[in-house]
Protein backbone atom coordinates (compact mmCIF):
# COMPACT_ATOMS: atom_id res chain seq x y z
CA UNK A 1 0.00 0.00 0.00
CA UNK A 2 1.80 3.00 -1.34
CA UNK A 3 0.79 5.95 -2.39
CA UNK A 4 3.27 8.70 -4.33
CA UNK A 5 3.05 12.27 -4.39
CA UNK A 6 4.10 15.58 -6.55
CA UNK A 7 3.27 18.95 -6.37
CA UNK A 8 3.56 22.55 -6.77
CA UNK A 9 2.92 25.26 -4.47
CA UNK A 10 2.98 29.19 -3.60
CA UNK A 11 4.31 30.54 -0.04
CA UNK A 12 3.39 34.61 0.98
CA UNK A 13 4.97 35.45 4.34
CA UNK A 14 3.77 38.36 5.73
CA UNK A 15 5.57 40.62 8.15
CA UNK A 16 3.45 42.50 9.81
CA UNK A 17 0.74 39.61 10.82
CA UNK A 18 3.49 38.26 13.11
CA UNK A 19 5.67 36.20 10.33
CA UNK A 20 2.38 34.45 8.78
CA UNK A 21 2.63 32.16 6.13
CA UNK A 22 0.11 31.41 3.39
CA UNK A 23 0.34 28.80 1.63
CA UNK A 24 -1.36 27.46 -1.39
CA UNK A 25 0.23 23.95 -3.12
CA UNK A 26 -1.33 21.72 -5.75
CA UNK A 27 -0.67 17.94 -5.41
CA UNK A 28 -0.58 15.15 -7.81
CA UNK A 29 -0.79 11.44 -7.12
CA UNK A 30 1.76 9.39 -9.07
CA UNK A 31 0.61 6.13 -8.53
CA UNK A 32 -2.55 4.38 -9.78
CA UNK A 33 -6.07 5.62 -8.49
CA UNK A 34 -4.48 8.35 -6.81
CA UNK A 35 -5.94 11.53 -5.80
CA UNK A 36 -5.15 15.50 -6.55
CA UNK A 37 -6.22 17.94 -4.89
CA UNK A 38 -5.56 21.94 -4.39
CA UNK A 39 -4.55 22.97 -0.19
CA UNK A 40 -5.10 26.30 1.45
CA UNK A 41 -2.76 26.91 4.66
CA UNK A 42 -1.85 29.44 6.95
CA UNK A 43 0.67 28.49 9.41
CA UNK A 44 3.86 30.89 11.40
CA UNK A 45 7.23 30.64 12.25
CA UNK A 46 9.72 32.42 14.91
Amino acid sequence: NLKIYSGLGLRFIHKKIFNAIFRIDYGLGLTENASQGLVFGIGQYF
